[in-house]
């Protein structure tokens, strides 16, 4: 038989396992409460921004249908140095028919200054993820 894990407090009769179970149930019910509230504000919060992300997606599949469009027409100017990608002011668009992929633009850029252009350029709307930590709890 495995040992009993610590609790804050050991039930010593029938009677104070009867009380926490009736306890555990209301705990239950209130913890089922907060989770649909939320799982409601998130459905509501979903609903109302749904259009407009749909819209801003089919929006970049459209701009990078037409870079495509482009640069398949026109393989032969691009290609006259036998390079694969032609750099472009904002990015770099090639033949490569895999996801997109985020690259520096030459060498005098680096991520800490760009990060920081970002941030200033979109403010709140800029997210830079966290730098992933240990869990020393867990170790």
């Amino acid at each position: 038989m495995a040992r009993p894990r610590k609790t804050s407090v050991i039930l010593n009769s029938i009677e104070e396992c009867t009380a926490a179970m009736r306890k555990l149930l209301l705990a239950t019910l209130d913890l089922e409460k907060e989770e649909a509230a939320r799982d409601g504000e998130i459905a509501l919060t979903i609903k109302q921004r749904e259009k407009r992300i749909q819209t801003l997606g089919d929006k970049r599949k459209d701009l990078e249908l037409q870079l495509e469009n482009y640069y398949m027409t026109h393989l032969r100017e691009l290609e006259a140095d036998k390079k694969k990608s032609v750099d472009l002011k904002f990015g770099r668009m090639g033949r490569r028919q895999g996801p997109a992929s985020l690259a520096l633009l030459n060498r005098s850029w680096k991520w800490p200054v760009v990060t920081v252009r970002l941030r200033e350029e979109f403010g709140e709307l800029f997210f830079l993820p966290a730098e992933p930590t240990l869990d020393e709890n867990k170790i």
